[in-house]
């Protein structure tokens, strides 16, 4: 337990004073206590408890606990107890010596001191009270509980901080008790120095400290937390190494049939058996589909989106991180093709769309001038043809045109007609399994290469400190996934793009891109989230990246500091 800190040493046999100690009284604040002599110079504890001393007595120990692993010895008469005499200072009480016995007064120390004050990376709080005080402390999140045993008088009730203390309010629980919390703006490493008079509470105003978790086939997980001028800040690191036989994979939220949805991380990793996942892509908040390329089993699901940055896992060699434009080809019978402009995304004015089962019932398309739709079955021939909003076949797909490329799709697919697709990704990456987009590139060739003018990205996610997911492709072809906790002051500011393509460089990795962040931004090993989303829970994700585990893997580690 924790109870009253001792402030010397303690005497552990008794002693004498006067020729017969046994023929003393006890007085309390002056009025004589009959029937209490004292034995050897101790007084019974259950008399402390009339000045408002609070102790919790250890039978099996014959002590009092003070703090911490440390006592005052107390000894046992039946079933009373004695405490020396020259102990009862450190609780607050004052000892007169008197020709007839021992006055007993609580004292209440005042403050003679109080300030804080900043040193170099140490935030200081001080104070010094003119007569030796108890004490415990105790932490609870941004709070720093200092209990006072013994204080009282004109403290003041609430003073101002600094850069790293926000608050200083104190109360008094019960008399001759005071209580300080001290809340500190973020969490940071503290030191309490104390002789019972003066006391010196420090907390690191910069800061940095690490933690390591080793896992399976050599992976590394890593947490961080620091603090700087910017404020506090907590990342979360894992390492796969390119000689694992660990697997990363694309993961894909998805309802029964096939659609799109949203799940969150943890359920994305323990639907695939994966023991690490983060979130992956951008999608749509309302319609839960993705937004920018996403391939998985060589097929490409969603059509790339203003040129932005995706990562490419093929089947065979290393992993990459590149950007495209290129989606689909549509084949007619006739040997003619055209580009699509989106594939399982909304389309647009001007444009050619090809959606599958995975977007929906329907295409959701209306009525927006001139525009034409033909209905895929499963083998590859037109079974219906409508202006807006058909019906998208089990395993075919339904092509929409709005605008100049009515007229080519009319005269190339009437009913009955032969259709095909067919993935341009692949011509230029042949053997292309998954790649799933995000951006924008923070790192390329080893040099901080940002993009985000280039890809069109609005303000919320260039802008400013946010939690961030990205990953970085090491020269061997390790990977490395980061997530950055954000938007909580007391917990950690978040990082810009120009301060996530550093951490990369400062990390060795040569390529790196990213993710999306904010709310989404999740990490999870071993069925946790290790990180804090900024959403105060799981946000639903339409997809992530996890690594599988080979069949007959234990997914356990050791912690190493």
């Amino acid at each position: 337990m924790i109870g009253f800190r001792q402030l010397g040493l303690a005497l552990l046999v008794p002693f004498v004073l006067g020729a017969s100690a046994s023929s003393y009284s006890l007085q309390l604040n002056g009025q004589p206590l009959p029937g209490s002599p004292l034995s050897d110079a101790w007084v019974p504890v259950w008399r402390l408890w009339s000045l408002g001393v609070s102790l919790r007595i250890e039978p099996k120990a014959n002590r009092v606990p003070i703090e911490d692993g440390t006592f005052i010895p107390v000894r046992w008469q039946g079933v009373s107890a004695t405490i020396p005499i020259d102990q009862l200072p450190r609780l607050g009480i004052e000892v007169e010596t008197l020709p007839e016995g021992y006055s007993l007064h609580k004292v209440m120390a005042e403050p003679q001191q109080w300030r804080v004050e900043s040193e170099g990376d140490v935030c200081r709080f001080v104070w010094e009270t003119d007569r030796p005080v108890t004490w415990r402390i105790k932490e609870a999140g941004r709070h720093v509980i200092v209990e006072l045993g013994g204080a009282g008088g004109a403290w003041p009730a609430t003073t101002a901080g600094s850069s790293v203390i926000k608050q200083i309010t104190l109360t008094s629980t019960q008399p001759g008790m005071l209580v300080m919390d001290i809340e500190r703006r973020y969490p940071t490493p503290l030191r309490l120095n104390s002789d019972g008079r003066h006391f010196s509470l420090e907390l690191e105003r910069f800061y940095a400290r690490e933690t390591t978790t080793d896992l399976p086939q050599g992976m590394q997980y890593t947490c961080h937390q620091s603090a700087s001028e910017t404020g506090p800040l907590v990342w979360h690191k894992l390492f796969l190494p390119s000689a694992s036989a660990y697997k990363l994979t694309t993961l894909i939220a998805q309802k029964q049939g096939g659609r799109f949805a949203r799940f969150p991380v943890s359920r994305l990793a323990s639907d695939a058996g994966a023991v690490v996942a983060v979130n992956a892509g951008y999608f749509s908040m309302k319609e839960d589909y993705p937004i920018g390329l996403l391939m998985q089993g060589g097929k490409v699901l969603t059509s790339p989106i203003y040129n932005r940055t995706f990562l490419a896992l093929p089947q065979q060699g290393k992993p990459f991180i590149s950007q495209t434009q290129l989606s689909v080809d549509v084949l007619a019978a006739s040997g003619q093709s055209a580009e699509v402009d989106w594939f399982n995304f909304p389309r647009q004015r001007n444009s050619l769309a090809v959606y599958t089962e995975r977007f929906g019932l329907q295409t959701g398309t209306v009525m927006d001038g001139a525009c034409w739709e033909v209905a895929v079955d499963a083998d590859g021939r037109v079974e219906a043809e409508a202006d807006h909003n058909l019906p998208i076949p089990l395993n075919g797909f339904v092509i929409a045109a709005q605008g100049p490329s009515v007229t080519w799709l009319r005269s190339q697919f009437p009913v009955g007609a032969l259709a095909a697709l067919r993935p341009k990704v692949d011509q230029i990456w042949p053997g292309l399994n998954e790649a799933i987009a995000g951006g924008p590139t923070l790192v390329r060739g080893g040099q901080v290469a940002l993009t985000a003018v280039e890809e069109k990205f609005a303000a919320d996610i260039t802008q400013g400190r946010a939690p961030r997911t990205a990953i970085g492709i090491g020269a061997g072809g390790d990977l490395t996934l980061l997530v950055v906790d954000g938007r909580d002051t007391g917990h950690s500011m978040g990082m810009t793009l120009t301060e996530l393509a550093a951490q990369f460089m400062a990390f060795g990795t040569p390529e790196a891109m990213n993710l999306d962040g904010g709310g989404s931004s999740t990490m999870v090993i071993n069925g946790r989230v290790v990180n804090r989303p900024s959403d105060g829970h799981e946000r639903l994700v339409s997809t992530g990246l996890g690594i599988l585990i080979p069949k007959g893997a234990v997914a356990a580690g050791r912690q190493a500091q």
